[in-house]
């Protein structure tokens, strides 16, 4: 069975995926773009309209990363048109209805005209609202597979420290932008608590201006190794975004044994957050003062710190590349017993 994945850029996720679970399958697979901003990564090629019809005609299967966007809209109405071949819409998106009326009719017809053909699956990157969203608009339960947005966890491993740092350190990775609210997370900082800020955007003299006379740090974008290190120089990790369709810097925090703190608007809680056996703690999104409480009993309880810590690398050990390769193979073999 030939299979092709029709990916969005080059981004450390993705690059890991095709190492761990691709390579290894035979999976063919091309960009869309050539750079990633999450990655700092050039592929210096990149795939056009004529080489998703070779794919398609070429391979038995389809991976798409996504529903919209110019080339994931043609190599799907390409296959509905002409092929027919059987086809998984890989989202990390959870359900969201939107609110306007015309949005919400033009996005239900396009999704449930998609999710109901018999040759299109789901590839939902999490257990709760991200299978929910392909349920809603009419896919079949047995079309839709776990395929976990998930990081190679071996990379972040390290060995736990003794005693946390004095004063506190918590982070925050990513773009600064205005839904991350780290500008939230400036203003709950804890007194005696420092707070990293890893990454790059348009707010940043904002932050800057607004962390005047706090203990905050910014170090400007990072890839690779120092990253890493970066992460591993925290005690916890914080992502109190507005709305997070994941926030793989989860993953990373969790698969090093950092507890985190986010929002609940943060798409990875239910997956890897929430739960009898918790690895951070929840905020609501739109209230500081509920931040700022959680920040503070993190900062001040080394036995909760531990509980999560140890927590986080339980979780992680079952949410690796084993779990995708599996859920995977799961899917080529329903799909090779799928009469056409």
């Amino acid at each position: 069975m030939k299979i092709f994945a029709l990916l969005q850029e080059p981004a450390n996720y993705t690059l890991d995926l095709i190492e761990n679970v691709y390579v290894p399958r035979g999976v063919r697979y091309g960009f869309i773009c050539r750079q990633s901003t999450a990655s700092g990564v050039d592929i210096k090629t990149n795939i056009g309209g004529c080489d998703i019809w070779r794919a398609l005609r070429e391979n038995d299967v389809v991976v798409i990363n996504g529903y919209t966007g110019k080339y994931c809209l043609l190599a799907i109405w390409l296959n509905i048109l002409f092929f027919k071949k059987p086809m998984a819409i890989d989202s990390d998106t959870e359900l969201r209805i939107p609110t306007n009326k015309l949005k919400r009719l033009l996005k239900w017809m396009w999704l449930r005209f998609l999710f109901t053909r018999k040759y299109c699956y789901g590839f939902a990157g999490g257990n709760y609202g991200h299978k929910e969203l392909f349920r809603h608009y009419g896919m079949a339960e047995e079309r839709i597979f776990l395929m976990p947005m998930m990081v190679d966890n071996d990379k972040y491993k390290r060995d736990l420290p003794e005693s946390l740092h004095k004063p506190f350190r918590f982070g925050y990775l990513g773009r600064l932008v205005a839904h991350k609210q780290v500008d939230k997370v400036i203003e709950a900082l804890p007194e005696d608590c420092e707070l990293h800020v890893v990454g790059d955007g348009e707010d940043r003299s904002k932050l800057e201006n607004l962390a005047r006379g706090k203990d905050v740090e910014f170090h400007g974008k990072v890839f690779g190794d120092e990253k890493i290190k970066l992460l591993h120089s925290l005690d916890c990790l914080i992502l109190y975004s507005s709305y997070e369709p994941w926030g793989l810097v989860i993953n990373e925090a969790l698969a090093s044994g950092i507890p985190v703190i986010v929002s609940d608007k943060v798409g990875a809680n239910k997956d890897l957050v929430e739960g009898s056996h918790p690895t951070g703690l929840v905020a609501k999104w739109d209230d500081v003062d509920d931040l700022a409480d959680k920040m503070q009993q993190i900062a001040v309880d080394p036995d909760l710190w531990k509980r999560l810590s140890g927590n986080a690398l339980n979780r992680m050990s079952g949410w690796g590349y084993d779990l995708y390769g599996k859920q995977f193979d799961k899917f080529l073999a329903v799909i090779g017993g799928v009469k056409r």
